[in-house]
């Protein structure tokens, strides 16, 4: 698909899904966030950015988060990165005692990624840059209702656990012996 083409579907997709793009350049297009921090009421800005001359992929952002995706699912997940369908994130560490427990939290941290898993399960993921958000509350080590998260981790506590994946293992409850 060409680009003005590609960019004019975009334009539309958003305008179809109530986020209009108020920023439309001759190689990209960027939804804006929509809504309030309030808890389910946000929506990060959403870019996409079309590759140059022989480049097949293009790059997709949700707030810090960048995905590398082929022309021929641009559009597919554009539209799931606006409208929440198919978006995942990876699964929370299991917390198992010890340090291999701990080390486990830190190491889900320092790894989390968005999933966009596409119909007939082609599957995009992005890492999370720890910068990017609340790493600690998002896997389950602060407590719900200990302060009120960044409206990044909220919308990212707020995705549903890619399916298929499992956490991270650690050690059981107890003693194994």
């Amino acid at each position: 698909m060409a680009d003005g083409e590609l960019l004019d579907r975009l334009v539309a997709l958003g305008a179809a899904h109530g986020r209009p793009a108020p920023d439309v350049e001759p190689r990209s297009v960027r939804f804006a966030e929509r809504g309030t921090g309030e808890t389910g009421g946000w929506w990060p800005e959403v870019e996409v950015e079309l590759g140059d001359g022989d480049e097949t992929r293009d790059q997709l952002s949700v707030g810090a988060v960048v995905l590398e995706v082929p022309r021929a699912d641009t559009l597919a997940v554009a539209e799931a990165l606006l409208t929440g369908r198919g978006v995942y994130r990876s699964a929370r560490p299991a917390l198992g005692g010890g340090l291999r427990g701990v080390l486990a939290v830190f190491r889900r941290a320092l790894r989390a990624s968005i999933v966009v898993v596409l119909p007939g399960g082609r599957r995009y993921s992005g890492t999370i840059p720890v910068w990017a958000w609340d790493a600690a509350r998002a896997v389950g080590t602060v407590p719900a209702g200990a302060g009120s998260p960044d409206p990044f981790t909220a919308w990212v506590e707020r995705l549903p656990e890619a399916p298929g994946s499992s956490p991270a293992p650690g050690p059981g409850p107890g003693p194994s012996r």
